[in-house]
């Protein structure tokens, strides 16, 4: 049992030496980069500069038309108005026909999971509403 704690010690006293002696390198590059000047590549020399700048004026464009395309599908339980909501149609005379006009019975009558195409403007008027009706596209 003693001479194993021997050989024990004594492996530990190299690895001790081992370590030693292999960090002395390590430490000795990281002393010469704090040792050593910094080298002089214009970072020092910097110069804040503050000036105005004049922005162009620019008034908006009112007659600029804009038109947004939105894509929703019936959902159980819709109704006119709430597909409209979702779509963002805030055309109240487009709501009232829709809900009332005989031409747009199919509209009313659209089964669930069915895509309907809304285009409107940039207050929410309705341009253009495309669903698939029993022919085809079909455009209000």
């Amino acid at each position: 049992m003693l001479t194993q704690n021997l050989l024990s010690q004594e492996r530990k006293i190299k690895l001790r030496w081992f370590v030693t002696l292999s960090t002395m390198p390590l430490l000795g590059v990281l002393t010469a980069f704090g040792l050593v000047p910094q080298s002089d590549l214009g970072l020092a020399s910097t110069k804040v500069a503050i000036e105005q700048i004049a922005l162009p004026k620019t008034v908006p464009n009112v007659n600029a038309i804009a038109s947004f395309w939105r894509n929703e599908r019936v959902q159980r339980g819709d109704t006119v108005d709430e597909l409209l909501r979702r779509l963002n149609v805030e055309d109240a005379a487009a709501s009232a026909y829709l809900r009332t006009a005989g031409e747009a019975e199919s509209f009313r009558k659209l089964a669930v999971g069915r895509e309907v195409q809304a285009e409107t403007n940039v207050a929410g008027g309705l341009i253009t509403l495309r669903y698939p009706g029993d022919d085809g596209a079909q455009t209000v």
